[in-house]
């Protein structure tokens, strides 16, 4: 198609032929089959036609020419015509102008672009466009403009000196739309880092001052652009030249001390911001200025994330000034110093803000730190020396300890007594260990910062009180401050820790507790993990303190899965500790608990082991655990945890999976029908799917039929586990055992709970955690296929059929429930109507406030009804949850329905909130006096 003919059909940039038209053109130029300057005179009728909508098609088919080919599609003659044609389009009518923008912006991108030509579009720009008259979009071109020409022609922008800032600070002066100024402000920050802004410097800094603070809201359509964005984007650029510095410092100050909380936030920003690039002699003048502003703020009634960044900026400017002459620092330091030491009394209001103060000043340098310090400690020492108080002590050694960490962190290989300043704070921490609870665990606090600095003969010290601690009956609290403390001493000094705490321990069996807990923080320790779990090894083979022993171990095996500590989970078995565990229940007559604690270790140790390992433990143990479950019906649970957490790869015999059966329907001790039940599910769960298992799976089904009827209970349960386990698999016998569960449920008032254990994701037997299959929807799968076949099978005469709706939904997930609730919105109405189990009431209601407040037109149909059956509810007798939950639901209707649909209710809500109001539980009350206010004033006038 010839170039005349296409340009010929182009009627208004607007249609839709257009960009295909443009393209065409394109490919022709790209393939040079068509000349550019063809293309311009082609277009003659366009362009200098006297309609400027016709003018304006033509330079918007030229610039969209030019956006689709590649930059090096022109060489530099090509651009030059060009650049000196959308130059003269300048100066056109204004209609012209946006294409005429873009064409421009497109042109300097291109690699041949000849550098020369970009100063002088810039200036026709600046003498043509008046910025600021045009609309948002072109401003941003034109922003665009200079961006990219200063990116890609820099060393033609710089030639341009003072010439460009002018021309740039008459471009932006007056930008008001938060888009724009995002972009500017990003960008601002680049081009005053390019030019020396000389007698221009003030007219610059006045131009971005005048948005400070950030005030400005972007509209609706662009929620992305924050309050937050601009001020980031705006801050460097004030603080971009160590010219701005007195301006800015001074403008800092003065919004610092205005009511506005922006104010406040973005003045803080601004003067740590200066601390860059501003001359150190600047914050030096203006210190007592600063200081006296600061002070107010963290010392009056300021919210607290103003404070907080307050005593940052205090920090950063302490930093800051420190570099500055010796003379000058110290004055500032002293001023703050006179201001406070007033205050540094543990009875002042103001004495933990003014601490904080100081500790903020110390934190910003090491003169800093070292100045405050001589001048602060001696005189909370001797406050201390004064204070009779217990608590004050406490806080006082805080304070001081606080200080020496500051003191420590611009020295780490420092000791306390090198610092004659510190030299008492050691001996006042060991002090206050002679208190209350409280104060014990301030000083273990403390001394877990101190103790790697302190001289040896402190040291011993420490030693002491850490092994009389050992012993001691301690809160939780002071307990884990203990065991810190004595951890950091081993981290520091191991050798030290083992000679003087625990080779002087001398444990009699009933402290033998107190010892084996303390062990368990030091096993992290390289130089304590053979001692131990030596120690504990010891203790599990004395009879006198298995007990103990076991119980310990669990909680160390338990510590090491939530670090994820795999490798000391590892080496514990190559000391022995399961053929130890193991001989030591099946061969002596152990509690319950203790069983249960030994299970547990099992679970923990072999989870995460290989497979090969897990192999050899199962075929080490697993016969001579078998063999005893006939004699104690309690090794069955030891079973449990030697066998439920192997992987998928670990072939178990099925003569486990009958005696699980027989033990999960017959079984007489409900620990070990529980557990023989969940083990079978899980056996179930990780077994090939193989003519074995549909087998054992037939054998189940018939021994479940012969015996539902005189164990009711336990065979819903072993059916319940057995279908949960197939449905997590997705095998193909899981709806099948799920609807013989449901042809149940007329005639077993046990089958509802059973759905219960179907939909609960939150079973550590079928984890993935114990290497269990896991379909990611099968609840959602179990869900629709129950109350499809609740729906079709509903016999009123059987409340069952209800109360397994309500055990079903109480583990659905959301999103399952709002799919499925139109279909089953008439059995959860009658559910609240003839449904009398609490249970399941609370979750009915539960339901509803959820759909309420994420979907609340699935309620509106059958909303009266609704609100009948919640209404007698409020009244419940027989549970105070229930009618808490009933009188939540009417205060959730009241603020989500239309006024109108609630209204015909309305008398008979507020009358029966009014027998509610009167309840004899405080709770029920208040929430009812909250429900019945809303109601009261439904449609009262706004």
């Amino acid at each position: 198609m010839e170039l005349l003919t296409i340009i010929n059909q182009f009627e208004d940039k607007e249609d839709a032929t257009f960009k295909e038209n443009t393209l065409v053109i394109s490919k022709g130029i790209q393939e040079q089959t068509i000349a550019i300057l063809d293309l311009i005179e082609h277009l003659d009728t366009l362009l200098t036609n006297d309609h400027a909508s016709k003018r304006d098609l033509g330079i918007s088919i030229l610039t969209e020419v030019l956006k689709n080919i590649s930059e090096d599609s022109l060489n530099k003659q090509q651009l030059e015509v060009l650049a000196v044609f959308y130059g003269n389009k300048l100066n056109d009518h204004h209609q012209v102008l946006p294409g005429t923008l873009s064409g421009i912006l497109r042109l300097i991108q291109f690699k041949d672009f000849p550098g020369e030509q970009v100063p002088v579009l810039l200036n026709l720009i600046h003498k043509n466009v008046p910025c600021q008259q045009q609309q948002r979009a072109d401003r941003h071109t034109i922003y665009q403009i200079f961006e990219i020409s200063l990116k890609l022609h820099k060393e033609k922008i710089l030639e341009m000196k003072l010439e460009f800032v002018y021309i740039v600070l008459t471009l932006v002066d007056g930008e008001r739309d938060p888009r724009n100024l995002l972009f500017l402000f990003k960008w601002m920050k680049v081009f005053l880092d390019h030019f020396d802004l000389k007698h221009l410097t003030e007219d610059i800094f006045d131009v971005l001052a005048c948005y400070f603070p950030v005030d400005f809201r972007a509209p609706p359509s662009e929620s992305s652009i924050t309050r937050e964005a601009l001020s980031e984007a705006l801050t460097p650029c004030l603080c971009a030249k160590p010219e701005f510095g007195d301006s800015c410092i001074t403008l800092a100050l003065e919004k610092l001390d205005s009511s506005l909380e922006i104010a406040k936030t973005d003045s803080l920003k601004l003067l740590t911001g200066g601390c860059v690039t501003f001359p150190t002699s600047i914050y030096l003048e203006k210190a007592p200025e600063i200081w006296s502003l600061l002070q107010k703020e963290i010392l009056t009634n300021t919210p607290d994330n103003i404070r907080q960044e307050c005593l940052t900026t205090l920090t950063i400017i302490i930093s800051k000034i420190s570099e500055g002459r010796t003379d000058e620092f110290l004055d500032v330091l002293q001023n703050i110093l006179d201001t406070l030491k007033g205050n540094l009394l543990p009875d002042s209001k103001l004495f933990e803000k003014s601490s904080q103060i100081l500790l903020y000043v110390v934190a910003g340098s090491e003169h800093a730190c070292n100045y405050i310090i001589k001048e602060v400690v001696p005189i909370l020492t001797n406050i201390y020396s004064m204070t009779a108080y217990n608590n004050q002590k406490s806080i006082i050694v805080q304070t001081l300890v606080e200080f020496a960490k500051h003191t420590i962190k611009f020295n780490k290989t420092l000791y306390v007594r090198e610092v004659p300043e510190l030299l008492k704070i050691p001996s006042l921490c060991l002090e206050i260990l002679n208190y209350d609870h409280n104060s014990r665990r301030v000083g273990f606090d403390c001394l877990t910062v101190l103790v790697p600095h302190l001289a040896v003969e402190t040291r011993l010290e420490v030693y002491t009180a850490l092994q009389t601690a050992m012993f001691n009956n301690e809160t939780p609290e002071t307990r884990n401050s203990y065991l810190t403390c004595l951890k950091s001493a081993a981290i520091a000094f191991p050798t030290e820790v083992k000679t003087n705490i625990l080779q002087k321990v001398n444990c009699e069996p009933q402290l033998m507790d107190s010892l084996l807990s303390s062990l368990t923080v030091l096993v992290n320790v390289k130089e304590f993990k053979d001692y131990v779990i030596n120690t504990f090894v010891e203790a599990l083979k004395k009879m006198e303190l298995s007990s103990i022993a076991i119980k310990n171990l669990k909680c160390l095996v338990q510590r090491f899965k939530e670090q994820n500590n795999t490798r000391l989970l590892k080496e514990l078995i190559t000391y022995n500790i399961l053929d130890i565990l193991v001989e030591l229940v099946l061969t002596r007559n152990c509690t319950v608990n203790e069983v249960s604690d030994v299970s547990k270790i099992l679970k923990v140790l072999i989870s995460p082991q290989a497979t090969d390992l897990q192999i050899a433990i199962y075929d080490k143990y697993f016969e001579s655990i078998f063999d005893k479950i006939s004699y104690c019906d309690l090794n069955m649970v030891i079973m449990d945890g030697l066998v439920s957490t192997l992987r998928q790869d670990v072939k178990v015999d099925y003569k486990l999976l009958d005696i699980c059966r027989a033990f999960s329907i017959e079984g007489q001790n409900d620990i070990v029908r529980s557990t023989a039940c969940e083990l079978l599910a899980n056996l179930v769960n990780k077994k090939d799917d193989d003519e074995n298992l549909a087998e054992f799976l037939n054998k189940t089904k018939d021994k479940c039929s012969s015996s539902v009827i005189n164990y009711s209970k336990n065979t819903v349960l072993l059916l319940s586990w057995i279908t949960k386990a197939l449905l997590m698999r997705n095998h193909r016998c899981g709806l099948i055992w799920l609807d013989w569960l449901l042809q149940l449920l007329e005639d077993n008032r046990d089958v509802p709970k059973g759905f219960r254990i179907i939909m609960n994701d939150y079973s550590e037997a079928l984890s993935l955690e114990v290497h269990c299959n896991k379909l990611a929807l099968y609840r959602q799968k179990a869900f629709v296929y129950v109350t499809n076949k609740i729906i079709e099978r509903y016999n009123q005469s059987k409340p069952e059929y209800l109360a397994a709706l309500g055990y079903l939904l109480e583990f659905t997930p959301q999103q399952a429930i709002l799919l499925q609730f139109p279909k089953i919105s008439r059995f959860v109405i009658l559910c609240l109507e003839k449904n009398k189990e609490p249970k399941v009431l609370v979750v009915i209601l539960g339901i509803i406030k959820m759909i309420c407040n994420t979907n609340s037109a699935l309620l509106e149909r059958n909303l009266e009804d609704f609100l009948n059956r919640i209404v007698q509810l409020t009244v419940f007798k027989e549970s105070m949850r229930v009618r808490i939950e009933a009188i939540q639901c009417l205060t959730v209707f009241s603020l989500v329905f239309p006024v109108y649909k609630l209204l015909p209710l309305k008398s008979t809500v507020i009358y029966t909130l009014g027998t509610c109001v009167d309840d004899k539980k405080r709770l029920v009350r208040k929430e009812a006096m909250e429900a019945r206010s809303l109601w009261f004033l439904l449609d009262a006038p706004v």
